[in-house]
């Protein structure tokens, strides 16, 4: 009876340890996803990594997850607002006193099409400052009797705070990088660590694009004014034509892009064809002497 009872508790023990284990191997496994899958595209470059590589996703992953926590990130609101205007008095008039009330707000005009002749209109893109974007409206008001008014507001607080996150990350594997590029002793490992190097500085360089593009947006709200002198019928903006104005936005946005990234990409095309050369000659002074 009694080494019944012994192997009974014997049996709970190990049953115990077991449990404990598997909860530890789940736990583990757990930050080791969370870890990996802010960085699979790294691991794409090559084998041969080794553990000092491996590191570079779990500390890029650790900064990440912190920089997801800090608290008291300011809201960011992109204000957008389309204003059809029939002139009181003349139509320059109207443009002229249009400039100087964004000049008087610390804005600018970005755009601004005239018609020429007796009667006509007027059409005018305005960057504000955020802060005075209502005060703004309220002088434009003045200028003679509202038609249309839209006001739009989109909140990207949740982009950015996702963006530093991942900017955190990537700089955090960068600065392992370099690191480990400042530790190579040999040519092969210099190329094994640029592989995993090169997707990192790039993706780096469109966050911080990406981020300097909102804090545009934000930081300047953008009016778009049109002016019409009494009596000119001015037709409405349809969807079709909404659709083209905003296609034609994203292709510049697009084709600015791909300027920068070109020139980030060209000094690195030469570094690795500076590097493939090196390692061609090495390899020819190299191979017959085993041979």
């Amino acid at each position: 009876m009694v080494e019944r009872r012994r192997w009974a508790a014997a049996v709970g023990v190990s049953a115990l340890l077991v449990f404990g284990a598997c909860s530890s191997l789940d736990t583990a496994g757990g930050s080791d996803e969370s870890g990996a899958s802010s960085v699979g595209r790294a691991e794409d470059g090559g084998s041969g990594g080794g553990n000092d590589l491996a590191e570079v996703h779990q500390m890029g992953g650790a900064e990440a997850r912190s920089a997801a926590l800090v608290p008291g990130l300011e809201q960011s609101i992109v204000k957008d607002a389309s204003l059809d205007i029939e002139v009181r008095g003349t139509l320059p008039d109207a443009v002229d006193e249009a400039v100087r009330i964004a000049g008087d707000l610390g804005g600018f005009v970005l755009e601004t099409a005239l018609e020429e002749g007796k009667r006509g209109s007027a059409t005018m893109r305005l960057r504000i400052p955020a802060g005075e974007f209502e005060r703004a409206l309220s002088d434009l008001d003045d200028l003679g009797e509202v038609r249309r008014e839209e006001i739009t507001g989109r909140d990207v607080t949740e982009e950015f705070v996702d963006l530093e996150a991942r900017l955190r990350n990537l700089e955090a594997q960068e600065r392992v990088l370099l690191s480990l590029m400042d530790d190579a002793t040999t040519v092969a490992a210099s190329i094994r660590v640029q592989r995993q190097l090169t997707p990192v500085q790039l993706d780096i360089e469109r966050i911080r694009g990406r981020m300097r593009f909102l804090e545009d947006r934000t930081s300047l709200a953008t009016i778009d004014l049109r002016l019409a002198e009494e009596g000119v019928v001015v037709a409405e903006e349809g969807p079709i034509a909404r659709a083209f104005g905003k296609a034609r936005a994203g292709f510049v946005s697009v084709f600015a892009g791909a300027i920068v990234l070109t020139g980030f990409l060209v000094p690195i095309a030469l570094i690795a064809l500076v590097v493939a050369v090196v390692v061609r000659l090495v390899w020819r002074r190299v191979v017959p002497t085993h041979g």
